[in-house]
């Protein structure tokens, strides 16, 4: 399965935002409840997108 050079893109930048909002947390004590739910967001397209660019093992 081949992805556009935009998707790879683009997924890079979906998983570099959860991880700065989540250093600003951690390292920051820059934390806010819509930031929380922000990185859940971001967090959840980014597990979305890796399932569709990763093979599914078979008997998962």
């Amino acid at each position: 399965m081949m992805i556009s050079l935009e998707d790879c893109l683009e997924k890079k930048r979906i998983f570099r935002n959860s991880m700065i909002l989540r250093e600003d947390a951690d390292y920051r004590r820059k934390f806010s409840q819509e930031v929380s739910q922000a990185v859940i967001e971001s967090a959840k397209r980014f597990l979305k997108a890796t399932k569709e660019i990763l093979p599914k093992e078979e008997g998962t």
